[in-house]
């Protein structure tokens, strides 16, 4: 991607030095452009004593004088037909050199020089040497050798019949701008409401029982129960659903897209640009569809950046926004085959398909829905859930090749600006990016294993003022020839002097590492960088009753919100805390002991959930004492070499249970308690989506109480 920005860049420069690749879209519906532009076509019809060795489209009325009078005359007639004032009419008309300039460069550079003295000089040369006009109406098949003069009739509908085909252009770029302000408005609107959220106003705003009904119905559930769990059809129709908030924006996007594909149209009855009803709807249609394509670019990048200011101004977080992306560029895609399909259509009915075929334009205009189709495919739920990676990289790839592409296509016709806002998004962010990771530096890192699957990796701050909030993210880079230029996302957890990553090991990078680790006999050292923090840390503190989830690779976030909790709030004030850590097995927890054993003598009230049997005993590995930040203890000792004696620990001030929560009911015990409620949420996904889906259930039953769902578990 980089390469193909550098391109486009190197593309860029060499516009602005040539007139002929224009980087921003002028207008089409003006008079200067539709007059040049409707006399062109029509004069070019006539039969012309001029042989020329030319195959340009334009050469014959930009070289032989008699037709380049016609021309110049025509335009003025038009103009002066159009335009009300005089003083309009002169600039308009002046103004219309510029277009037969770059119409002529088509044929040469030198047919381009044209000055305003011989444009007018055009006019004046005609005027003397006209022929008879009355010889034209009679016989169209004659050879003309003189100016001519087109009757006003004809001007009429040579003129209406441009403004019909260049309105359209211009529609259909005003309404890509419609769907780019309907997410500006979107965004602002929730913006506003996340700002009330937090602050003075917000007991206030979730006071309304109609606004708290509204946020149960709409806001707060998942679509068909499924939201961070994958559905599935079978076991190859898989994917993640939006949210119903998520579902509404698209909704709102997807209506929006719908009538603005459908919608002022302005025919030519006459026929006169397209010879006939079928091929104008089919090219109408065609650059509809082609330039909504194109002003979806800047959201489509807008939406998938890691450094997104609008996550801070939402509070959604990144994964909504993947959605968002997700969505965009189906429909993007889907107005580029529509856009392939209806300009095919259009050259087969103008005969002109076979010559089309060999056009650069063309050409690259099927390399880019080639790419982006298999963008599509590629990122059907079955292979981005089991071949990550291979989907990771292949988009990369794809997405390159389509920019280049869709750059290429309209080199030289213009809505260039709207790749070029692209590129300027996404280079900016990739500079933020390089510049956090340079802020923090390439310390060197202790990776241990732990059992089977875990790795627990601790970087150290060497004294720089870096710091993550509870539930914030990072990614990660490790500095192996192999797999540096990789990045994945993780939650951290920040102890003042070091920072705490523990990974579960899968697929792909992680699984690349725990074998590195296990080879160098379970203990490595190695240089890694931390791009971040991402995202924000949700609000709690703000609230009576706290209730929080935790399990699975999501513990981390919540524990440090619980950590920092118990040091703000003592047991003595009225705050009622409760952090509930779901695991399949006890043994998991030991990469979190230090942290666990933070809340002791707390007023957190911990329950922890073992889901599956018990297994024996299994020793433990040495370790390190807690940070200083958070108060070390005398030694060790405390700690068990069995599992089962680090349950008895941990006894002394959680609760242990065996099975998995009831969701339903402990959520009914919360909110059946005096005071604001927020719920905090980052679990296994099909546990996620049930702690959504009861919260969203238990809001419309009880649309008097002050409820907050925060949801901190992300998948893309």
């Amino acid at each position: 991607m980089l390469l193909i920005a550098f391109l486009l860049i190197v593309n860029s420069i060499v516009a602005f030095c040539d007139e002929k690749i224009p980087l921003k879209t002028a207008r089409k519906d003006v008079w200067e452009h539709n007059a040049v532009a409707s006399c062109a076509a029509h004069l070019n019809t006539l039969n012309w004593g001029f042989d020329h060795e030319h195959t340009a489209y334009y050469a014959l009325i930009c070289q032989y004088p008699p037709a380049f009078d016609s021309w110049a005359m025509c335009i003025q007639d038009m103009i002066n037909l159009e335009v009300t004032t005089e003083t309009k009419q002169v600039s308009t008309f002046e103004k219309s050199l510029l277009y037969v300039q770059v119409l002529c460069s088509y044929v040469d550079k030198r047919s381009a020089n044209i000055s305003l003295e011989q444009y007018y000089f055009g006019i004046e040369n005609g005027t003397k040497f006209l022929a008879d006009i009355a010889s034209i109406e009679d016989n169209t098949d004659e050879i003309f050798y003189h100016p001519i003069k087109v009757s006003v009739k004809k001007l009429r509908r040579l003129g209406h019949a441009y403004h019909g085909f260049s309105r359209n252009l211009d529609t259909s770029q005003d309404f890509g701008l419609a769907i780019c302000f309907y997410f500006a408005f979107v965004i602002t609107l929730i913006s506003i409401i996340n700002f009330l959220n937090f602050n003075a106003f917000k007991l206030l705003f979730h006071k309304y029982k109609l606004i708290n009904k509204f946020r149960g119905r709409f806001i707060i559930p998942t679509l068909f129960h499924k939201h961070a769990d994958y559905f599935t059809f079978n076991r190859y129709i898989t994917g993640l659903l939006p949210t119903s908030c998520e579902a509404m924006m698209l909704c709102g996007y997807l209506i929006l897209h719908l009538i603005v594909l459908f919608i002022s149209y302005e025919f030519d009855p006459y026929n006169i640009i397209f010879k006939s009803r079928g091929i104008q709807v089919a090219r109408y249609f065609a650059d509809r569809t082609g330039i909504l394509a194109f002003a979806h670019f800047p959201l489509i990048i807008l939406f998938s950046v890691r450094n997104n200011l609008f996550m801070h101004l939402t509070g959604f977080t990144y994964s909504t926004f993947v959605t968002l992306h997700k969505w965009i560029g189906r429909m993007m895609i889907l107005d580029a085959m529509l856009h392939g399909i209806s300009y095919s259509v259009y050259a087969m009915l103008n005969q002109t398909f076979i010559s089309s075929n060999k056009l650069s334009f063309w050409r690259f205009g099927v390399a880019a829905i080639f790419f982006g189709c298999i963008i599509i495919i590629m990122s059907f739920g079955f292979l981005r859930k089991h071949y990550y990676e291979t989907f990771l990289y292949t988009h990369i790839l794809m997405a390159s090749l389509f920019f280049y592409s869709c750059w290429k296509h309209v080199e030289h016709i213009g809505w260039k600006d709207w790749i070029i806002s692209a590129m300027v998004i996404w280079i900016t962010e990739r500079i933020f990016r390089i510049a956090r990771i340079i802020t923090f530096g390439f310390p060197i890192a202790k990776l241990q294993t732990r059992g089977e699957d875990m790795i627990h990796i601790n970087i150290p701050k060497n004294g720089k003022q870096w710091h993550c909030e509870p539930g914030q993210y990072v990614f990660a880079y490790f500095m192996d020839p192999l797999i540096f230029w990789q990045s994945h996302p993780f939650t951290v957890m920040d102890l003042g002097n070091e920072i705490i990553i523990i990974i579960k090991a899968k697929t792909g990078l992680t699984r690349r590492l725990h074998k590195k680790i296990n080879d160098a006999g379970g203990n490595y050292m190695m240089k890694v960088s931390l791009e971040g923090p991402y995202g924000s840390s949700a609000h709690v503190h703000r609230f009576d009753n706290i209730l929080i989830y935790a399990g699975g690779s999501g513990i981390p976030g919540p524990l440090m919100h619980a950590i920092e909790l118990s040091k703000k709030f003592s047991s003595e004030m009225k705050k009622r805390i409760k952090l509930i850590i779901s695991a399949r097995e006890l043994s998991f927890l030991l990469s979190y002991k230090n942290q666990l054993f933070m809340l002791e003598n707390t007023s957190i009230e911990v329950l922890i959930y073992i889901t599956k049997p018990r297994a024996e005993p299994i020793e433990l590995d040495d370790l390190s004492l807690v940070s200083d930040d958070y108060g070390s203890r005398d030694s060790v000792s405390i700690f068990s070499n069995s599992v089962s004696e680090f349950e008895q620990q941990l006894s002394t001030f959680a609760t242990f249970h065996n099975g998995r929560p009831n969701t339903t009911e402990i959520l009914k015990e919360e909110f059946a308690l005096e005071g604001s409620l927020a719920i905090l949420a980052c679990t296994p996904p099909a546990f996620v989506d049930g702690i959504r889906n009861s919260t969203a259930q238990l809001m419309i039953y009880h649309p008097e109480k002050v409820v907050h769902y925060f949801e901190e578990y992300q998948v893309w």
